[in-house]
């Protein structure tokens, strides 16, 4: 199937896309004019909107259906709405909105008072479907996946360690099973013997081959492999020695030895799931004739030296046709005698006009970790003349007196002594790794940095240079821990995905905070990521096999499990937060030290952020104030300096009562040279350190945020300081902009950028919490309410300690009587607190969960208005939909006396935040579902979940703004006379608000065009 045609079938409609993309396949023949008549108008419209307003467009060309109405005038076909850049509802409901300040967009520009924030295009998962494919106490790994030769049978590797065990599946879907029960479809390989794990089967007495890792390309099976030598037969004495790639043409069948290096660091293990992950196109499509591979040896072992990385091609002369596999060789050796170093791993991708470049990620530690490209101008890959740049990314030290080799470094300062020691810079020492969609960059996962996926991406041809770093997916957590992202894959890198990857928290002892804390993300274009699936299985591994994504159990004894993959939606969200007492002021006052430079910058006429004569590229996402924070290697410490964030004259204790502070801030790295890594700690004067964050970033075009969200004991009168260190044990080069956001004195959370006060403003400024409702609707005694949500990237998670319960939505009858939904931060969960005639009458919480940034929440309520009560379906960050439990002290069941008619997107106060409790938690929202008079059954609301068929775009409402019985130029007249403007303005016509979401924008004209009679 091809691509596009696979976007298609997994979609549940057309996707918002960004301007630079291409339009879908299946996209509608209008869009083109559509979009060229929008960016022609004024006001300019953000062409983000317009992607939101061709889905509308598109789904406004389908036949208008009537809603069936009761004799009280309910619905009984469900409304909708959903959140793409603007509201999109049913005609009957309206979206409300207010914030009496101006804040900041994700791209800094200026949001004007009572206009929604919206994010950029994000992707939103469908719940998980899990079965177990195979019950096993040993430990399993998924080794690879792809397709035949024919493209179109699929394959997967599976290791069975303990049962010394290699399947190859040449069958998928339900077929598996039956391949499992029979051995139908399945063919196996017995690599033990109940002696050494070897594939290739004592075809070299004495020797083992231990598979680790591989890859799939239209019927070539290959398998990266550990050599172990018996020292001492036949009693048995193994050694790791070597490393040899195996492969297989006939769906494993039969195994053969391809390569085998040198034996090397004997006694040193090498080899793991990441050392291969993919093959690798150098040019996008179906049926390759052409494939490389590629490979590390990544030596773990305590003291081992050095790493290599192999790489070999193989061409068909046809579909179909077998492969013809050239020479592996050593594209790249880590050999630099320092301890420790090894090669993570690696991909190829083409250079200059007919060459290659191989990219290979060194680990671990400053003074190693780094980014090698290997270079050569046409692609005889094994002949000399490959060109190696050391400091492609990060630079490591060199030390004559340790006989540590001198890799062409220099520098430019004559005052260093060459002969002794030159510290290393840090790179990106990545370990998931995989081509992107278009060949010529890697897709690349992280390996203790705050990014979870990035894409390196290579500029321009000369040697030496440095790759762009881009940002594609994921947050540190809110304290401050970084994360690992170990393998990514997909099974036709030539049709540019679809992909999965494996997503932990990482912690000083490698382990995530919690075994729900684990992730599996899913792609199905390389571009948009998103949570599908939360799992508890340590270190397991995941791959696409046919229609399913596979998960191995690694060392636990979960067996092979697997989900459908997820359905899935490209939009931009509805964002809400809250506001609080700023006490961040415009000017903080400067505290440098005798390392580093910190320097604050300044605003052209325009309101850009400018260094050194030039705008920032991008602007923060915040009002600022903004430093740029500078160091080198060379220093003597890895102090730079303070700032005073709440200025000389203005000290905590404005609130009495609280010890909670709220406090975000942005890095953006300046260089594609190095990482950016700048940890602050929020101290008590001097000396008094409150919490320590840390941001190490790769990317170079987003600001990364660091949020400090606890409760302090801080007395009043206290002063504030930000203290700036760069480097992490010993000084490093630091080229980065720091931008000041939140500084919230009370309980609460970061919400909306808020501007910062006044230096002469004693006490802070004040800023209203946004509030935010749906409205429109009457249930009736029997309804339903589904809701699709994210928690941000920026703001809380399960590590915020500054409140326990963080109310997320209310559905609201009346004061008395309503449902509110929060999340449970102490003790994991989603809670539904069921309040009858002004009483807490009953809780529903969920299962265990972990609440991540970027995790979707996606919850189902109903009542059959039977006696019976209300119920609810969940699934969080991919948690297998499940019913809500009722929480001791159990009651009779329990409905509400007056039945929701608003959805509150706050606690059920809907009022602005005192300081001392939380009643609006930032949130992203996708868009919800509403029966007024039916209700789902428990099969219906996991249905909701599976599909997200609840958040396909309403069908809008009648054009016919002047009554007349036809949409025509009087109507377009009418609404272009009110054009951009919102709800309280004396020119604002709510006939032309078709959305009613208090604006007249591009939604509104899409849907007046979509039925323009003429």
């Amino acid at each position: 199937m091809a691509a596009a045609e696979w976007t298609a079938y997994h979609r549940c409609e057309v996707p918002s896309v960004p301007f630079f993309q291409p339009m879908r396949a299946n996209a509608k023949k209008p869009q083109a004019a559509m979009r060229r008549l929008l960016l022609d108008m004024k006001p300019p419209i953000r062409p983000c909107a317009v992607a939101g307003l061709i889905a509308v467009v598109a789904c406004a060309l389908q036949p208008v259906q009537g809603a069936t109405r009761t004799d009280d005038g309910r619905n009984d076909d469900p409304l909708g709405f959903v959140f793409d850049g603007t509201f999109i509802g049913s005609p009957e409901l309206s979206f409300n909105f207010s914030r009496s300040a101006i804040t900041r967009d994700d791209d800094g520009n200026t949001v004007v008072e009572n206009q929604p924030r919206y994010t950029g295009p994000r992707l939103l998962a469908s719940a998980p479907i899990v079965e177990t494919i195979r019950t096993t106490n040993n430990s399993t790994l998924l080794l690879a996946s792809g397709l035949d030769h024919d493209g179109v049978t699929p394959l997967l590797v599976l290791y069975e360690q303990g049962s010394y065990i290699i399947d190859v599946f040449t069958v998928a879907g339900d077929d598996i099973f039956t391949a499992e029960q029979t051995g139908v479809g399945r063919n196996r390989t017995l690599i033990g013997e109940g002696t050494f794990p070897d594939i290739l089967q004592g075809q070299f007495p004495d020797y083992a081959y231990r598979p680790n890792a591989g890859a799939i390309c239209h019927g070539l099976i290959v398998l990266m492999c550990t050599v172990y030598h018996d020292y001492l037969p036949p009693e048995g004495l193994w050694f790791a020695i070597a490393t040899a790639i195996v492969v297989s043409t006939d769906q494993g069948q039969t195994w053969e030895l391809l390569f085998e290096d040198e034996q090397i660091e004997i006694g040193k293990d090498r080899g793991r799931e990441w050392t291969m992950q993919n093959w690798w196109p150098m040019q996008a499509g179906p049926d390759p004739l052409e494939a490389y591979f590629v490979g590390t040896d990544y030596r773990y072992n305590a003291g081992a030296r050095g790493g290599r990385t192999y790489m070999f091609r193989a061409t068909r002369s046809a579909v179909g046709a077998l492969w013809v596999l050239e020479p592996t060789v050593i594209a790249h050796e880590a050999a630099s005698g320092l301890m420790s170093e090894h090669a993570h791993v690696a991909g190829v991708v083409p250079f200059s006009s007919g060459g290659l470049r191989v990219i290979t990620a060194i680990g671990d530690g400053l003074d190693k970790n780094r980014v090698v490209s290997s270079t050569r101008a046409d692609d005889a890959y094994t002949n000399w003349g490959w060109t190696a740049q050391e400091d492609y990314h990060g630079s490591r030290r060199y030390d004559s007196h340790q006989g540590v080799r001198d890799d062409a470094w220099t520098d430019s300062r004559p005052s260093i002594d060459r002969c002794e020691t030159r510290p290393g810079t840090e790179g990106n020492q990545f370990v998931g790794c995989a081509p992107t969609p278009i060949p010529g960059g890697l897709i690349v996962g992280a390996d203790i940095c705050s990014e979870q996926l990035m894409r390196v991406q290579p500029v321009g041809d000369d040697v030496p240079s440095h790759p762009r770093t881009e940002f594609v997916y994921g947050q540190a957590l809110a304290n401050g821990t970084v994360s690992e992202c170990f393998l990514i894959r997909t099974p036709t890198p030539e049709l540019g995905g679809p992909y999965v990857s494996r997503y932990s928290p990482f912690s000083q002892a490698s382990e995530p905070p919690d075994d729900w804390a684990r992730r599996t993300l899913f792609s199905p274009d390389g571009e948009y990521w998103g949570q599908c699936w939360s799992h508890e299985a340590k270190g397991a591994t995941g791959c696409i096999h046919g229609e399913h994504i596979y998960s191995d159990s690694f060392i636990n004894s979960f067996g092979v499990r697997r989900m459908a993959i997820p359905e899935w939606v490209v939009r931009e969200p509805f964002c809400v937060g809250p506001g609080g007492l700023q006490r961040g002021v415009d000017a903080p006052i400067i505290l440098p030290a005798a390392n580093g430079e910190i320097t604050a910058l300044s605003q052209d006429g325009l309101g850009q952020w400018e260094y050194e004569g030039e705008p920032i590229e991008p602007q923060p996402p915040c009002a600022g104030p903004v430093f740029h924070i500078g160091a080198t290697r060379w220093d003597t410490s890895t102090y730079i300096g303070a700032l005073k964030p709440i200025g000389s004259e203005t000290d905590l204790g404005a609130i009495l009562g609280t010890d909670g502070v709220a406090s975000r801030w942005w890095v953006l790295n300046g260089t594609d040279a190095k990482t950016g890594r700048l940890t602050v700690e929020l101290s008590e004067g001097s000396s008094n350190t409150l919490t320590t964050r840390g941001i190490v970033t790769h990317v170079m075009d987003t600001w990364m945020p660091a949020t400090a969200i606890d409760r302090y004991t801080v007395q009043p009168g206290a002063s504030l300081r930000y203290k700036l260190f760069g480097g992490s044990t010993q000084p490093d080069d630091q080229d980065l902009f720091l931008a000041l956001d939140c500084l919230i004195e009370g309980v609460g959370f970061p919400g909306y950028p808020l501007e910062p006060a006044p230096a002469e403003t004693p006490g802070g400024v004040t800023y209203p919490d946004e509030i935010a409702s749906v409205a429109g609707f009457a249930c009736d005694n029997a309804w339903s309410i589904t809701l699709a949500g994210e928690v941000p990237d920026d703001s809380w998670d399960s590590t915020t300690q500054i409140t326990t319960i963080a109310p997320l939505a209310t559905l609201w009858g009346d004061a008395a009587n309503y449902i509110e939904l929060s999340a449970d931060i102490e003790e994991h969960r989603l809670l539904a607190t069921i309040v009858r005639e002004g009483a807490t009458e009953r809780t529903l919480s969920s299962d265990r969960l972990y609440w991540l940034r970027g995790s979707a929440v996606l919850v189902s309520l109903s009542d059959p208005g039977d006696g019976s009560g209300v119920a609810m379906t969940v699934s969080v960050g991919g948690t297998i939909a499940h019913e809500a439990a009722v929480l001791p002290p159990a009651t009779e069941s329990v409905s509400l006396v007056v039945q929701p008619s608003e959805i509150r997107f706050s606690s059920h106060h809907g009022t602005s935040s005192d300081g001392l409790s939380v009643h609006v938690t930032p949130m992203l929202w996708w868009g919800g579902q509403i029966s007024e008079t039916v209700s789902l059954d428990e099969t219906a609301r996991r249905d909701h979940l599976h599909t997200l068929d609840f958040l396909s775009i309403p069908v809008p409402g009648s054009a016919d703004l002047d009554g007349s019985g036809s949409v025509d130029q009087l109507d377009l007249a009418i609404l272009l006379a009110t054009y951009s403007l919102l709800k309280g303005d004396p020119h604002y016509d709510e006939r032309a608000d078709l959305n009613g979401d208090g604006e007249v924008n591009a939604t509104d004209l899409g849907i007046l065009l979509a039925q323009f009679d003429g």
